[in-house]
């Protein structure tokens, strides 16, 4: 089990967790977030993105970002797939429905259902 060190809130959806072995995004929008601090917005390491779902303003940043740091992301199936044809490969992807949980880099995802326009 991996020991979560520091969670770092870089603005509105986006958010670290840095673990001794690993960094994890979770909805890292950041280039077009204005409450992203810019020292956040290229970040050096990303081993694990977990997407909630497909707002822009939660994923528009997880195509450049997985390609860019070969990152493993754990989305919803529909998500994955967008992703995939957006030219995420296909061995980063995991796809998820509501209610799963994957173990990835020995840490357990569940994806829960989110009440959200």
């Amino acid at each position: 089990m991996a020991k979560f060190e520091k969670i770092v809130f870089a603005g509105h959806s986006a958010a670290f967790i840095h673990a001794a072995d690993m960094v994890i995004g979770i909805d890292p929008w950041l280039e077009g977030n204005p409450s992203c601090p810019s020292n956040l917005k290229q970040p050096e390491r990303l081993d694990l993105m977990i997407l909630t779902h497909g707002h822009s303003d939660h994923a528009a940043d997880a195509v450049q970002l997985a390609r860019k740091h070969e990152c493993t992301v754990a989305a919803t199936f529909e998500l994955a797939g967008i992703l995939a044809r957006e030219g995420v490969p296909q061995e980063q992807l995991v796809f998820m429905n509501k209610g799963g949980t994957v173990t990835i880099k020995g840490i357990d995802v569940n994806l829960t259902n989110a009440f959200h326009s």
